[in-house]
């Protein structure tokens, strides 16, 4: 059952503004449920919702659903498509995730979550896709997402999408996500990560889309990077990375995309990184000027 909404625009009124009906929990036989870009203002999510017996696909998102995420939903087992992203829930970032074996799609972008990062999330190893970004608060006081980025994160080995952007994390980044290989998109920005960057990152040959801006990573780039051959973005702003871009990516330009957009500390006197082929080059000492190509 597909309720979801056109794209809204800045002028335009709350789609839907009616309840959901009772009703909806005796159709036994649902399996998709969505009711994305309805812009329901909700204090919680539905008990209507939560009655339903073997959804396999419930997509909630860009609607304006508050309070926590109620503990009934970690009951919805047969869920392999979970979309809860742009809305106000300010939950525990619950470790009963763990109990949705059968995820392939989950995405909690644009929240306010809060609490440790789960383990428990390595149970669900047919995820392909994760969002986690925007969790952030904007800066609000009170609980937030904490914590680091367990090892066990290597055991999702089907990911191929995973958006940490901004989700307030810390500490090392683990060497297990070097087991990641069917990865695409990897974005770790904004975050608090420190210590050096783990140079299984360049076992990741899947890779089309990297981004480490923002974080407080030291230290010397991988050469390893240079394995990366199907990398289309790859962006190094604002961190404390040294070494050169010119010996990983710019002496194989010839056999990466054609579209290929590099981004990093590369211009200054003397620049943090070493970049002839990078698209936009930062002055580390110049806070947020971009320039263009270095060289």
């Amino acid at each position: 059952m597909n309720l979801s909404q056109p794209t809204k625009t800045a002028d335009q009124g709350p789609f839907l503004t009616v309840s959901i009906p009772t009703e909806i929990s005796f159709l036994s036989n649902l399996q998709r449920l969505s009711l994305s870009q309805n812009y329901i203002s909700l204090s919680v999510i539905p008990e209507e919702i939560l009655n339903l017996t073997s959804p396999t696909s419930l997509d909630l998102s860009v609607n304006n659903i508050n309070g926590e995420i109620p503990t009934e939903l970690f009951s919805m087992t047969s869920l392999s498509f979970l979309n809860l992203r742009d809305n106000s829930l300010g939950s525990l970032f619950h470790t009963e995730f763990g109990l949705l074996t059968s995820l392939v799609y989950l995405d909690l972008r644009n929240n306010t979550l809060t609490g440790e990062f789960p383990t428990d999330l390595s149970r669900l190893t047919r995820l392909k896709h994760l969002g986690l970004s925007g969790n952030s608060h904007l800066g609000l006081e009170g609980p937030r997402l904490s914590g680091t980025l367990p090892s066990e994160m290597g055991l999702l080995t089907r990911l191929t999408f995973l958006d940490l952007r901004g989700a307030e994390l810390s500490g090392s980044l683990p060497s297990e996500l070097g087991l990641l290989t069917s990865l695409n998109n990897l974005d770790l920005s904004l975050n608090g990560w420190d210590g050096t960057l783990p140079s299984e990152i360049g076992l990741l040959s899947s890779l089309t889309r990297l981004d480490l801006t923002g974080t407080d990573l030291t230290g010397s780039i991988p050469l390893e990077l240079s394995a990366l051959t199907s990398i289309v973005e790859f962006n190094m702003f604002c961190t404390d990375l040294k070494g050169t871009l010119d010996d990983i990516f710019c002496s194989q330009i010839e056999i990466l995309s054609d579209g290929i957009e590099l981004g990093a500390e590369c211009f200054g006197n003397p620049p943090l990184v070493e970049c002839s082929c990078c698209s936009t080059c930062r002055d580390a000492a110049a806070d947020d000027e971009l320039y263009g190509p270095y060289g």
